[in-house]
């Protein structure tokens, strides 16, 4: 789990969130080649339902933004049901779709891909 704060357009260097979750199954070679986080990586993490208090009360009532949110949206549900937690999806704003709304023929949506076309540098946000 991972977030950030953004007041008036600005990154909040000082309020983030990141934590490491044990899923409790193995984690796939393929994910982990995304991410770099293996089960080794998560065997001492707390389990979602430990975890889920401090991260409800980071996102608070805020407006979720990622790039294919979409997909994190549905692992948390997916997480919040299988450790009966009640939750609803919050207001999202989707980098990935936006992107594809104001110019859908670039050859990929990729982060990476959105970056380059904005000319922007992706790095390292949340500090480790």
């Amino acid at each position: 789990m991972a977030a950030v704060r953004l007041s008036g357009g600005r990154l909040e260097e000082s309020r983030h969130l990141r934590r490491l979750v044990r899923p409790d199954v193995s984690i796939p070679d393929a994910a982990t080649r995304i991410h770099g986080i293996d089960d080794k990586a998560v065997a001492t993490a707390p389990v979602f339902l430990s975890a889920w208090p401090g991260f409800s009360g980071f996102l608070g009532g805020a407006v979720i933004i990622g790039h294919s949110a979409g997909f994190d949206l549905a692992v948390i549900r997916h997480e919040c049901d299988r450790a009966g937690i009640g939750w609803s999806a919050p207001p999202t704003l989707d980098t990935g779709l936006l992107a594809q709304v104001i110019q859908p023929s670039p050859v990929s949506h990729s982060l990476e891909s959105l970056a380059a076309w904005l000319g922007v540098e992706m790095g390292p946000v949340i500090p480790r």
